[in-house]
């Protein structure tokens, strides 16, 4: 992802943060400034993608990160890739 300005990561299957509050804390430290950050997660529950946005974005506010978070409440077996915004 080095020299990217935009960076989009698709989560097929949302369980734990640790992962992408590291890649937050990393794109935050590149010498050439954070790129946008995009996280795509996919969850059969809407309350865990709702917790993950608002963790993830209150990190991001900190780290001074552009971010946005797309939800999508789905299991991944029933997910339509070929009709999804990603």
């Amino acid at each position: 992802m080095e020299g990217e300005k935009i960076v989009h990561v698709v989560d097929l299957n949302v369980v734990e943060l640790t992962q992408w509050r590291a890649l937050l804390r990393d794109l935050s430290a590149r010498p050439e400034g954070p790129p946008h950050l995009r996280i795509t997660g996919v969850h059969q529950q809407k309350e865990v993608l709702d917790q993950m946005a608002r963790v993830l974005i209150e990190e991001a506010e900190k780290l001074d990160i552009p971010f946005q978070f797309n939800p999508i409440v789905s299991k991944i077996e029933n997910l339509d890739v070929e009709n999804e915004t990603f």
